[in-house]
């Protein structure tokens, strides 16, 4: 058994407040935490859509328009380096992980990345505790990714596809499934979450 992943609480804007727990205790207590999200193009205004395994803790069997995702684990970067740097050095470790996909720092420091901005998550886990994140957004254009040879995470990614960012859009909003499963909701800002991924996507096509 592996050492469980150590988190830190954070304030409203995302800063460190010096407190660092193991993920469980985190989740338990409701503290919030940094979260990232990794939303993919393929510039022709398709994003990469993940269906999430039966052994997610949180929102099991569902349509994630990321093509990667995850808490930020505590010490990931220099001490006071920014929400953005820690969030894409997440990214740089769950892509790998999630689909088989290696990102590089080189990607985030070039015209491919773009940083969306942050939202919050704050919501019912399923499992009796308040999932309590502010997710930092990313956009990444990555035409490469083959969904038919990524490595999929077992139990956690069951698929992954190209979709259309107006299907997306459409689709996520208006609640409809996609293959008899629903796309991911993040209360409170999922309607904000979706429209800026969505548009960002579809401003790359242009």
């Amino acid at each position: 058994m592996g050492t469980e992943e150590l988190l830190e609480v954070i304030d409203e804007r995302g800063n460190p407040t010096g407190e660092i727990k193991p993920k469980h205790l985190i989740h338990q207590n409701g503290d919030l935490h940094l979260g990232a999200h990794g939303f993919v193009t393929d510039g022709k205004g398709n994003m990469l859509c993940q269906l999430r395994g039966p052994d997610c803790v949180i929102s099991p069997n569902t349509w994630d328009p990321t093509g990667g995702a995850g808490h930020v684990p505590a010490g990931i970067a220099r001490l006071g380096a920014s929400i953005q740097v820690r969030s894409a050095r997440t990214l740089i470790m769950e892509f790998p992980e999630e689909i088989g996909y290696p990102l590089t720092e080189k990607l985030f420091e070039g015209s491919n990345a773009d940083f969306l901005g942050t939202t919050r998550t704050d919501m019912p886990s399923g499992h009796g505790w308040q999932h309590r994140t502010v997710d930092c957004n990313w956009g990444l254009v990555l035409p490469g990714i083959n969904p038919d040879t990524c490595k999929l995470e077992p139990g956690k990614v069951e698929r992954v596809i190209w979709r259309s960012a107006e299907d997306i859009l459409r689709e996520a909003l208006d609640g409809r499934k996609l293959d008899g499963f629903p796309y991911m909701i993040r209360v409170p800002d999922n309607r904000r979450l979706i429209e800026m991924a969505c548009n960002w996507a579809l401003r790359k096509a242009q």
